[in-house]
């Protein structure tokens, strides 16, 4: 059976990169409330957020215009879609001394199906860091590898965070991170319209 990898701390490859995904992007506005909630919390040193990954902790890659290609094909085949917030959407998940907060979204047959095409586009080109056929939980990640003090103002400033209630998916984006999530970067690679 194949062991979960933690790739958070993983060296940046030749593409400038240690870790990538492939993301379903909230708009500027929202995108922009998650930050200041983020800083309002203290973990304004988090690598930005605001987006929902299809494909996430992605590594290993072998190459980048393969997986370009592959990501272009996916989504041509799929339609812009509607994603939606669930109705009690704030969780928090605590591992040890980190957590993390998320806005909960609804799992819809598109984006189930835009999340299974993708999956299968991209076996054997990356390596996913939880394996392929796992349930798939869709979410608006709010903060990571927060402290409980951190996570603690978050679940008291979240009922403030109005993100509305979902956003319209026009494109699937390549995202590309280096070093850690708090005090890294998170680099949009390409964008690639859903037709």
């Amino acid at each position: 059976m194949v062991q979960p990898m933690d790739t958070f701390d993983l060296p940046d490859d030749e593409y400038g990169y240690g870790q990538y995904g492939v993301v379903l992007r909230a708009t500027p506005e929202q995108a922009a409330r998650v930050r200041q909630f983020q800083e309002s919390i203290g973990v304004g040193d988090l690598a930005p957020q605001g987006f929902v990954s299809v494909c996430a902790m992605l590594y290993g890659l072998s190459d980048m215009e393969e997986l370009k290609a592959r990501i272009t094909r996916v989504a041509a085949v799929h339609r812009p879609f509607r994603v939606t917030f669930e109705k009690d959407p704030y969780a928090t998940v605590g591992r040890g001394e980190i957590h993390f907060g998320i806005r909960k979204v609804v799992l819809t047959p598109e984006i189930l199906s835009l999340r299974d095409d993708m999956d299968k586009a991209l076996e054997g080109l990356i390596k996913a860091s939880v394996p392929l056929g796992q349930p798939y939980r869709p979410h608006v990640t709010l903060f990571l590898f927060a402290t409980a003090g951190e996570a603690a103002r978050g679940s008291e400033l979240e009922p403030e965070l109005d993100l509305g209630d979902g956003f319209d998916a026009s494109a699937v984006e390549l995202i590309g991170r280096s070093g850690h999530p708090r005090g890294g970067t998170l680099d949009t690679i390409e964008s690639f319209p859903l037709t």
